[in-house]
């Protein structure tokens, strides 16, 4: 449907995934995902109008998918309530966060919708380059920097983000910008942690959901 003129415009705030660290069975947030959650929280309570907070990510700790573990966490320490938080439990990784983000939004949403999506600093260039390679213009994202973790090794994750970069380009070699179809098909057929899925089964996800 498309939205009015007269109607406000829907803000939404993403937080990007990371895994969080197992310690036996008490599985607790990394640093650098309680850093995105707090920017992101900071900068949703400052937007006006109708907003959403969409937490992501399935993860490698079931039975309780990334995104879930996020949104309890935000809910239980009072920082946003239940309602206004959506979840993506779909992505395995970075570029599925966003491809599903993208999907997600286009069932969910109306045009002229914005989106800020929030992560690290050593993220960023990854994140603006597949948001270039996968969301269609008629939705406005922005990207928000939480800085980076004091717990870890930024000229590592530096380093490892510039092989991730240089794979996913080779993974979406030729693939016009926004072409969902041909990203899922890559997934489907070129990306480890999507093989398991078939082409069909990656595009045909619902709307996000609420938080279990």
């Amino acid at each position: 449907m498309e939205q009015k003129s007269s109607d406000p415009i829907q803000n939404y705030v993403a937080i990007l995934d990371r895994s969080p660290v197992a310690h036996g069975r008490k599985i607790t947030l990394r640093e650098d995902q309680l850093l995105r959650i707090n920017t992101a929280i900071a900068f949703f309570h400052k937007l006006p109008n109708s907003k959403r907070i969409i937490t992501t990510g399935r993860g490698q700790t079931p039975p309780i998918t990334n995104a879930d573990r996020c949104a309890k966490y935000i809910i239980t320490n009072n920082l946003a309530l239940r309602e206004t938080i959506l979840v993506e439990p779909w992505s395995y990784d970075t570029i599925g966060n966003i491809f599903y983000l993208s999907l997600g939004l286009l069932r969910s949403l109306e045009s002229g919708s914005k989106l800020t999506i929030v992560t690290s600093s050593y993220h960023l260039a990854r994140v603006q380059e597949l948001v270039l390679r996968i969301f269609n213009k008629h939705i406005n994202v922005n990207i928000l920097d939480s800085g980076n973790p004091s717990d870890e090794d930024i000229a590592e994750r530096s380093y490892n983000e510039m092989i991730s970069i240089k794979a996913l380009r080779k993974l979406l070699l030729g693939v016009d910008p926004g072409d969902r179809n041909e990203i899922a098909h890559r997934l489907s057929s070129s990306h480890s942690l999507y093989m398991h899925l078939s082409e069909q089964k990656i595009i045909d996800v619902e709307a996000f959901r609420t938080c279990i």
